[in-house]
């Protein structure tokens, strides 16, 4: 069997029946480090770029290259602020990344505040532990990012509000629909050619009381447990 042609930045083409492909590169297994790659063949759109959180092995992963040319990546989709969700976004902007990144106005403003802490977390945190490998005569680590990547990587949000389509390319578009979670969290109704309808949601509880988050309910897209990388083929039904 011939191997698919490869497009820009190492992405595969799609197959003359895929009507689009949902790649997990994250919260795969365990349930931090969202990120999801929608694929359309017309236009690469990363849903979440969320930091792994717990140990020493899931902070390593954060230091790994990004399975993807962030380069390659048209749009970043978040569904709400948590850094589990958004916290690799200055590290795939530094990276090459040059796109809009789309979430609701309330996560607009809470990233505002959330990665520029992060950034100042991982200057302190390379600080100190510069600090002791010098003294056992090793090397100084530098930051994850810095408070200085942060600021850049928020200069590509561009708000939106909620139940109003977003055309991200004539024949796909999305929509954020109110997920109870955190202020600001949202679902995403993805619309792709032929009036096909993907609902993704990553906003952890999609039901709740509280009148600051309002709810909707919401499917969810899940990748198998103990699989680190899953594929979903979407097609349109006859």
């Amino acid at each position: 069997m011939s191997k698919r042609p490869r497009k820009r930045g190492g992405f595969r083409r799609l197959d003359d029946n895929e009507l689009a492909r949902l790649t997990f590169h994250g919260a795969v297994g365990q349930v931090t480090g969202s990120c999801f790659l929608f694929e359309t063949g017309g236009l690469n759109v990363l849903f979440e770029c969320g930091m792994f959180q717990g140990g020493r092995s899931e902070a390593s992963r954060n230091r790994r290259k990004f399975p993807f040319d962030p380069g390659s990546v048209d749009v970043v989709v978040l569904t709400h602020s948590h850094i589990d969700h958004s916290g690799l976004l200055p590290k795939l902007v530094r990276d090459g990344f040059r796109g809009p990144v789309y979430a609701t106005a309330p996560t607009c403003e809470l990233l505002k505040i959330m990665l520029s802490d992060s950034g100042h977390i991982h200057e302190q945190d390379a600080k100190h532990a510069s600090r002791r490998r010098l003294r056992r005569g090793k090397a100084p680590v530098e930051p994850l990012y810095t408070v200085a990547d942060a600021e850049l990587a928020l200069d590509h949000l561009r708000p939106q509000p909620f139940g109003e389509p977003v055309e991200l390319a004539p024949d796909l578009s999305i929509r954020f629909l109110r997920a109870g979670h955190i202020l600001g969290a949202a679902s995403v109704e993805v619309l792709v050619r032929d009036g096909t309808k993907v609902r993704i949601s990553t906003a952890g509880s999609a039901q709740s009381s509280s009148p600051a988050s309002r709810s909707s309910s919401a499917a969810r897209l899940r990748a198998p447990w103990r699989r680190r990388t899953t594929r979903i083929l979407l097609s349109v039904d006859s």
